[in-house]
């Protein structure tokens, strides 16, 4: 996660926002544009990062987060988590595999190389936290 909090820190210090911090690391990741993942992963984090850490813990992502997502984007809280998953095996398999496992660590499965929806979106909270 250490590649992963530099770059954060570099991309803070040249006044980047958060929302454009959160672009330029899931490019990185491999997550591409064209996948409607890419934006219903990043509203996520950044609704998630809109909420105070002690209150953030209760937050139930499948019925709020996706909720708030899928009415953000006039979708189906069904279809924002197939997509999610569907960038985030995306990323697993054609992105920068040094920076992921660095960004993930031992969250990534080791057996099937997938990573949980919500631990996915937790991890880059954290990350965007640093």
């Amino acid at each position: 996660m250490e590649q992963a909090r530099k770059k954060v820190k570099r991309l803070r210090e040249e006044g980047e926002t958060d929302p454009s911090i959160l672009t330029e690391l899931l490019q990185y990741c491999g997550v591409p544009f064209s996948n409607n993942g890419f934006y219903f992963l990043r509203e996520s984090v950044i609704y998630l990062l809109n909420i105070p850490p002690l209150e953030r813990r209760n937050v139930r992502i499948t019925q709020e987060v996706y909720l708030h997502v899928a009415e953000t984007f006039n979708s189906t809280p069904s279809r924002v988590e197939r997509c999610i998953r569907s960038a985030i095996e995306f990323m697993c398999l054609n992105g920068d595999l040094n920076f992921i496992s660095d960004l993930l660590g031992s969250s990534l499965n080791a057996r099937s190389g997938k990573l949980p929806n919500k631990e996915m979106i937790y991890v880059l909270v954290e990350v965007m936290q640093q």
